[in-house]
């Protein structure tokens, strides 16, 4: 009876042995084939990503032109080259009025002597004894030139040239709807950048929608090609019981400019 028993026993221990490894090898080979599978996967997952990435980027390159087509980029000059011709005017004490002023002025000639800086009648009238142009921090005297007999416009100079400034380009005509661009000097503030639209005319004088702030008298008004169409000379008034209108200012229009700067264009 007991070696029937222990037969049986031994028996029993190599089923379950061998049904053991048979079941290791299944597993084995079913986590083989699982991990085939998954690399299968990976690979397909792997190649509709590059599939779509490549399409993505023809969508978008497709995208980018056609919204170049629809909305092309603006053209407008630099702020560094407005910020380049544009100076501060400030005027300690004015004889005539016995009051200082500060205000702006652009560059409008270089000689081997002297710097030609264009600005506002009330900004530097005749009579200005201490009157400064301020650029990069460096302040340099000024004297008056000539006056404008009808327009508010003043033609100043500095002796000498100075340094990392420019020249405007030239002198245009705009018309209503024009985009336009400004750099002003706004009170304590330096390069205040602006940029509006021609509105139409006012009197004999250009009215633009374009900020017009404390300061930023004699500041040029140019086009998308960087020349000079107006000069800022007054704001605005909501109306005619006063109140300042700062997002409106009243220019010096191209034809005034260019027959005040005749002698030295």
């Amino acid at each position: 009876m007991k070696k029937f028993l222990k037969i049986t026993a031994m028996i029993a221990l190599i089923v379950l042995l061998i049904g053991n490894t048979y079941v290791n090898v299944r597993n084995r080979q079913a986590t083989a084939l699982l991990m085939r599978g998954q690399s299968l996967v990976l690979s397909f997952v792997e190649y509709y990503n590059e599939m779509n990435a490549e399409r993505n980027n023809l969508l978008e390159e497709k995208l980018n032109k056609e919204l170049k087509n629809v909305a092309p980029k603006e053209e407008k000059p630099s702020f560094e080259y407005i910020q380049s011709v544009t100076v501060r005017i400030l005027n300690i004490i004015d004889k005539e009025t016995n009051k200082g002023s500060v205000g702006t002025g652009t560059i409008v000639k270089i000689t081997e002597d002297f710097t030609y800086i264009l600005t506002n009648k009330h900004v530097a009238p005749k009579g200005s004894n201490l009157l400064y142009v301020i650029k990069n921090e460096k302040k340099y005297k000024a004297e008056v030139l000539k006056n404008g007999l009808i327009r508010d416009l003043s033609l100043i100079r500095i002796v000498g040239k100075i340094p990392d400034t420019n020249v405007v380009k030239g002198f245009s005509k705009t018309k209503e709807q024009n985009k336009v661009y400004s750099v002003g000097m706004y009170l304590g503030a330096y390069d205040i950048y602006t940029e509006g639209t021609v509105a139409g005319w006012k009197a004999d004088s250009r009215l633009m929608n374009l900020p017009c702030l404390f300061g930023c008298s004699g500041s040029g008004v140019f086009d998308k090609d960087g020349n000079m169409v107006a000069v800022v000379f007054a704001g605005s008034v909501y109306s005619m019981f006063g109140g300042f209108d700062t997002a409106k200012a009243i220019c010096v229009p191209y034809i005034g400019i260019v027959a005040f700067l005749e002698e030295i264009l």
